[in-house]
């Protein structure tokens, strides 16, 4: 039986996957955040909006951050801030017009 490598604490692993898949199942996850945002937002018209608050943002927020920053300690905070000033900035200009 071989056994399997684990990397420690700063190495980075060898590639399991494909880039082609890594695509496929990106394209894929993108689908199935849509549809659970989408069927977040229909069912929260049966709820009172206070009880979900941003529910549906702060996932998509942290995968994103993740996807662009990596996975380490700051990344939430840097997603939550960068993507909130972005929609305040976004809010503010569409007040204007």
């Amino acid at each position: 039986m071989e056994q399997e490598k684990v990397p420690v604490q700063g190495q980075v692993a060898e590639r399991t996957i494909s880039l082609t898949a890594s695509w496929a199942y990106f394209a894929l996850s993108i689908v199935i955040n849509s549809m659970g945002n989408v069927l977040t937002l229909v069912t929260s018209s049966h709820v009172h909006p206070q009880f979900l608050g941003s529910a549906y943002w702060t996932a998509a927020e942290n995968n994103l951050g993740i996807a662009v920053l990596g996975n380490n300690s700051m990344t939430l905070f840097w997603a939550f801030m960068v993507l909130g000033m972005l929609t305040s900035v976004l809010n503010a200009i569409l007040m204007l017009v």
